[in-house]
């Protein structure tokens, strides 16, 4: 055999020898990496878990387990802080945390803590900013409002009060929102004086104010509240109808009936609301008196409250509002009723058409005026009585001073002596009419 020939066997041999061990190589390599990335997955996976348990001597195992963890460090300082809170470990914990994170606003607002707490105000007040510049959202602005607060520096709390309020997205978005009510309550804890408040607080964000709107209905600040629901109304944003009819509504239960009759008038003009103004020295105290409109059912519209044993039901249509009773009804249940402002002392007569078809008797069934408080009741002259085809009916009331607005409705009451009506009682083209503004005077 000649060399030559050998020599590229030889070689070959050669080739495939070192193939398989740089195979082996980093095979042996592989192993190697992935041993390392197992024992280091389980190691932090421990670190994780031992984190979120509420021994601090736990907690600190994940700091040695994970050092370089700055929310590890962060969490040991705030459990040791609960039973020791002046143990050195505590705020060495925090320095650490913010050794491994400069920008961790959770640690610069957690040694600010540690500094007013200890009578350290103004290392407290760089630890405060020292979060908002590191984070402009929410919390340290908060943080900053409070510290003010309690400091009683009026001038900067109005500054991160607003700054909260301006950075904060609508509750809508929720879980990714604040409700900016605590806000709110801190203003007024600051002063009662709701113009200065609205001036120094609220930013140019609408549902800031539509939030705000809801805050004081809540608390019954109406007197605060009208002003802006006012603004609102003139907006003609009908997202905000809800909102301000609730309001309205709050204000009438409260007997403010002309503050009320503002803010729906004003929504009327809008177009917010279909409904004519209501001007109850000029005879316009009924809304909807045709039945055309679908039912507010807040403010000044028709209620169909829930009636056991009664069907109800509104045909816009045909403007009719229609019951059907079965029978097993209570003995006295309300089934339709409209707030409206009225003229103290005034004498007023209701019109409208009806027919009670399937009924054999309506004994019971009337027209009910009383106070908006449901102590008294006004006298009510006028009886329906059971018709199959449409007829005209009417219902007068004189109302004593000082009433300003009441609530006109229909009632059953069971008649002595009589069972309880069965069919149908159907209502259209209402009029109310004002006929002397000093009958009771």
């Amino acid at each position: 055999m000649k060399l030559e020939n050998v020599r590229p066997a030889w070689r070959a041999r050669g080739s495939a020898l070192d193939e398989r061990v740089r195979s082996t190589c980093l095979n042996c390599t592989v192993s190697v990496v992935l041993v390392i990335g197992i024992f280091w997955s389980i190691r932090l996976a421990r670190a994780d878990y031992d984190s979120a348990q509420s021994d601090p001597s736990i907690v600190a195992r994940a700091c040695q387990l994970a050092p370089g963890s700055a929310n590890y460090w962060l969490r040991a300082s705030a459990l040791r802080e609960i039973d020791q809170p002046d143990d050195p470990a505590v705020d060495g914990g925090v320095a650490r945390a913010l050794e491994l994170n400069p920008r961790y606003t959770e640690a610069w607002m957690a040694r600010a803590l540690r500094d007013e707490a200890h009578g350290r105000f103004a290392e407290a007040e760089r630890d405060y900013l020292r979060a908002a510049r590191s984070d402009r959202m929410y919390k340290p602005a908060w943080a900053l409002a409070n510290f003010y607060l309690r400091r009683e520096n009026t001038e900067e709390f109005w500054f991160y009060a607003r700054k909260c309020l301006e950075v904060v997205e609508p509750r809508k978005l929720e879980p990714a929102s604040y409700d900016p009510a605590p806000v709110f309550d801190l203003a007024w804890r600051v002063t009662q004086d709701a113009g200065e408040i609205r001036r120094k607080l609220l930013p140019q964000r609408h549902f800031i104010l539509v939030d705000y709107l809801e805050y004081l209905g809540q608390r019954n600040l109406v007197d605060a509240g009208v002003d802006v629901a006012m603004d609102l109304a003139r907006d003609a944003d009908s997202n905000d109808n809800l909102d301000l009819l609730n309001f309205c509504e709050r204000l009438i239960n409260l007997g403010r009936d002309k503050r009320a009759m503002e803010l729906w008038n004003a929504m009327a003009n809008r177009g917010t609301v279909r409904s004519e103004r209501l001007d109850p020295e000029r005879g316009r105290s009924l809304t909807n008196a045709d039945l055309k409109r679908p039912f507010e059912r807040l403010g000044f519209d028709w209620r169909l409250p829930q009636a056991d044993g009664v069907l109800q039901n509104h045909f816009p249509d045909t403007g009719e509002v229609r019951f059907e009773f079965s029978g097993d009804q209570p003995e006295g249940v309300l089934v339709l009723y409209q707030s409206i402002p009225v003229v103290a002392g005034g004498a007023y007569r209701l019109s409208f058409r009806y027919r009670t078809p399937g009924m054999d008797h309506a004994d019971g069934l009337a027209w009910q005026v009383w106070d908006y408080a449901g102590e008294r009741t006004v006298p009510v002259t006028g009886q329906l009585t059971a018709h199959q085809e449409w007829v005209q009916g009417e219902a007068r009331f004189t109302l004593p001073v000082p009433l300003s607005i009441v609530r006109l409705g229909l009632f059953y009451q069971r008649a002595s002596g009589s069972t309880r009506i069965h069919g149908a009682a159907a209502f259209s083209g209402f009029s109310l009419q004002l006929e002397n503004k000093e009958a009771a005077l």
